[in-house]
């Protein structure tokens, strides 16, 4: 089967529902464990970035295109969500934003140089924390109070955290790039 009929990029839409449901319940296995809480990655958030570096703006362009960045939000909300306890808007808004602050960088630059990978993936990275923090800020009971604190109190494993996602973006993403059946996603178009 070739990767640019139609059979490859739903296999290929799969085989990423099923790698970022993976690498996000082994990002929440770290973080639930005392010894790796402070220290665990957002694996997820690079697959993510890894992907959608490689989807063009010419695929972007296309009418027919229907599994584009679109299906790639889709697969990593509905991954996140079945691992998480936050509900699916938000998370389908996060995801949408970290699309967003990845496209604002590739506008004039190339998103997949090693430099550009830190620093997109530790402000993602950044950008998720914080909007987890504000959502769930917000189911509180006493939110118009705790919000600020809730935002701008950061211990210092979510730092870690942030710093280690970033530090192994130049390495994991390529090797996200190359799980198998992930490929069928991106190339050929």
């Amino acid at each position: 089967m070739k990767p640019t009929d139609r059979g490859g990029r739903s296999i290929g839409w799969l085989m990423v529902l099923v790698w970022a449901t993976w690498l996000e319940a082994l990002s929440g296995w770290m973080g639930a464990r005392p010894a790796l809480a402070a220290w665990a990655p957002d694996l997820g958030l690079l697959l993510f970035l890894a992907i959608a570096a490689r989807l063009g703006a010419k695929l972007m362009a296309k009418k027919r295109e229907t599994v584009g960045t679109f299906g790639l939000v889709v697969a990593m909300s509905a991954a996140e969500a079945s691992v998480s306890s936050l509900g699916l808007a938000p998370i389908l808004a996060g995801w949408l934003g970290v699309l967003f602050f990845q496209g604002f960088w590739r506008r004039g630059l190339d998103v997949e140089r090693p430099l550009l990978r830190l620093l997109i993936a530790g402000g993602a990275t950044l950008g998720l924390l914080i909007w987890h923090h504000i959502v769930l800020g917000l189911d509180l009971a006493e939110e118009t109070r705790k919000l600020t604190a809730t935002v701008f109190s950061f211990d210092a494993g979510a730092w870690r955290s942030v710093l280690l996602t970033a530090a192994l973006a130049p390495v994991l993403m390529p090797i996200a790039l190359a799980l198998p059946g992930v490929g069928l996603y991106w190339r050929g178009r």
